[in-house]
């Protein structure tokens, strides 16, 4: 099997996400595209609109096409990588109203630097394949680490275990046909110990081996989520992409 670099799964991701083709993606222009998401797009994808900042460039889906043509009227010609600055959000944000479209959700995205397998310590540390994951359901502990969802279901946890005690946990799910998305809790007064970090590395480790580096690990997090952001960089991720959601406004 073809074993593909981190930049060749995102950019085949992309595509499904935005319904086309990799040789549009692999071109220097900005995408605009009319498609409603498929049931194989990333969650974030998997909506109204969406907008994508990947390497300065601008991919967007929108389910309206009138909304589609006013976008790339508007940002054709516009620099992708200052996409992010107040201005340009408040201005997005007006050309959404007459549509009856709202910004909804605004992150970062982060990835592994590259495929190598990172060191992890295993001490104290236990895995819960995907059969086990449901025993969780009513654990409010870790209410961000499982989805419990059958869309995107859960596929790995790992936890953290000190005195028979769980105090931290990370899972992952399928989201996406090509990427996995990470969600990490640690339970209170064990934090700035490290538990985080190794638990990060070691479910990449996991997803790379189990998948053969046919699956991406991704990291999401809010860009005032100074603690997250600094936790992925650790776990050694780079921000791979933006990317801002479209929500259409309810009569």
């Amino acid at each position: 099997m073809e074993k593909l670099t981190i930049d060749q799964l995102i950019l085949r991701q992309f595509a499904i996400d935005l319904n086309c083709t990799l040789e549009e993606l692999e071109g220097s222009e900005h995408i605009f595209k009319t498609s409603p998401p498929s049931e194989i797009s990333r969650y974030w994808a998997r909506n109204d609109g969406d907008l994508i900042f990947y390497k300065d460039r601008i991919f967007c889906r929108t389910g309206n096409h009138a909304l589609t043509q006013k976008l790339q009227e508007t940002y054709k010609n516009r620099a992708g990588e200052w996409f992010g600055e107040i201005d340009s959000l408040i201005e997005l944000n007006e050309l959404l109203k007459p549509f009856k479209y709202k910004l909804n959700h605004y992150s970062p995205f982060f990835v592994p630097k590259n495929w190598t397998l990172p060191e992890v310590d295993p001490l104290n540390l236990r895995i819960y394949e995907e059969k086990e994951i449901v025993s969780f359901k009513e654990d409010e502990r870790f209410e961000e680490s499982f989805l419990y969802d059958k869309t995107d279901p859960d596929k790995l946890g790992i936890a953290h275990v000190s005195k028979d005690e769980i105090v931290a946990m990370i899972g992952t799910n399928h989201n996406g046909k090509y990427t996995w998305e990470i969600g990490v809790e640690i339970v209170e007064d064990h934090h700035s110990k490290g538990i985080a970090t190794n638990l990060v590395k070691a479910m990449t480790r996991e997803i790379i081996m189990r998948n053969n580096q046919a699956v991406l690990p991704v990291y999401s997090t809010q860009f005032t989520h100074t603690k997250s952001i600094n936790l992925a960089i650790r776990s050694g991720f780079k921000l791979g992409w933006t990317e801002l959601v479209l929500e259409k406004i309810e009569d």
